[in-house]
């Protein structure tokens, strides 16, 4: 019997605790630039792999429109891409291709869009910017067909931001859902199980006509409820791998 090996990077989800299985098992909760692959024969639970696919932003979205999760359109930043935004009339978001919690984002109005061609935005993506009515971060273990959903809600002194994080939300487990909820469940688990994730979280938006996935996190930081639920799931996880290894 061994200890699962439990690897993050992230100072919120520290201190979790595993029972021992029959085989080696690594549990990743994000990973870092200086991630060691896992031992040889070990079964992974979040593999690097997924990981760092789910850090790249524009492989993320690739992924999506491969297999029709339906998330914001999302370019390279070029020229002739900056030009159909402006055919297009869209808004956009630019973002970098690997930014943590909404670092490098930039929201403009179309007409704003030629900024973006001076060199220090050079390599970024451009993101449709959709109008969300409401948002939600919803953790997903699609192998237990398992969510934790908290609406995500303005702070009253960042009412006028258009970033939704930790610095300007507050996030409720307790929210009134939409009568097509299922539906917004449904794309969380596609989401997921498309970046090869095993227990993750999304930020999922209401347009007012369909959801939207923003982007999947492997990394969230986790409060005292959602550490010990991201601690349960993990754990499940990773017996039934074992099991069927």
């Amino acid at each position: 019997m061994k200890k699962p090996l439990f690897r993050t990077p992230h100072p919120s989800a520290k201190g979790m605790t595993f029972p021992k299985l029959s085989k080696r098992v690594v549990i990743r909760h994000g990973a870092s630039k200086n991630s060691k692959p896992a031992p040889v024969g070990a079964i992974e639970i979040n593999s690097l792999e997924a990981i760092r696919n789910n850090s790249d932003k524009f492989k993320m979205k690739e992924i999506f429109q491969e297999v029709e999760v339906r998330s914001p359109e999302c370019f390279e930043n070029t020229q002739e891409n900056r030009e159909i935004f402006k055919q297009k009339g869209w808004n956009v978001v630019f973002k970098k291709r690997r930014h943590k919690r909404s670092q490098g984002m930039e929201f403009l109005k179309v007409g704003e869009i030629d900024k973006l061609s001076d060199p220090i935005y050079e390599g970024g993506l451009l993101e449709r910017r959709i109008n969300i009515r409401r948002e939600w971060r919803v953790h997903c273990a699609p192998a237990l067909d398992r969510f934790f959903a908290m609406e995500k809600r303005k702070r009253l002194d960042h009412v006028e931001s258009l970033n939704r994080n930790l610095e300007t939300c507050v996030f409720r487990k307790d929210f009134d859902e939409p009568d097509n909820w299922q539906e917004a469940l449904t794309l969380t688990k596609k989401a997921i199980e498309a970046m090869g994730l095993d227990v993750a979280c999304v930020d999922l938006a209401w347009s007012g006509k369909f959801f939207y996935i923003i982007e999947t996190n492997a990394a969230s930081g986790l409060g005292e409820e959602t550490k010990a639920w991201y601690e349960q799931c993990y754990r499940e996880v990773a017996e039934i791998k074992t099991q069927n290894a």
